[in-house]
């Protein structure tokens, strides 16, 4: 388990943590647990809502907790309320609202590419 889920594991059982940073709109995925894409059909999902939320001039953010937290009973519950069924689980979940920049607009300044290279083979 490396720290982060770690770390939110830990804050999850506090009264006050907030994961979503206080965004005003959540969008959660969730897929049948058994089934062998999962992951990935919510990925392809949500990456489709960050591209269609940037050309809306939306600001978004990928949120990885409730994945983490999947078998958590409290979770559970309340994603069953909103009418996620008992064989399904969260893979992923995106927040979602206006950029705090001082046009309101994303930042969409290009970052200087870190971690991992890729190659292209023609």
């Amino acid at each position: 388990m490396y720290r982060s889920m770690a770390n939110s594991i830990t804050r999850s059982k506090t009264e006050n943590y907030i994961f979503h940073y206080s965004a005003p709109v959540l969008i959660i995925t969730a897929n049948r647990k058994d089934y062998g894409n999962n992951i990935a059909d919510c990925s392809c999902a949500l990456e489709n809502m960050m591209i269609a939320a940037n050309a809306l001039d939306l600001g978004s953010c990928w949120i990885n907790q409730l994945k983490w937290l999947n078998e958590n009973e409290t979770i559970l519950k309340t994603m069953y309320a909103f009418g996620m069924k008992e064989d399904e689980r969260v893979y992923g979940a995106l927040a979602l609202g206006y950029p705090d920049t001082p046009d309101g607009l994303p930042n969409r300044v290009t970052a200087a590419r870190k971690g991992n290279p890729v190659t292209f083979v023609s």
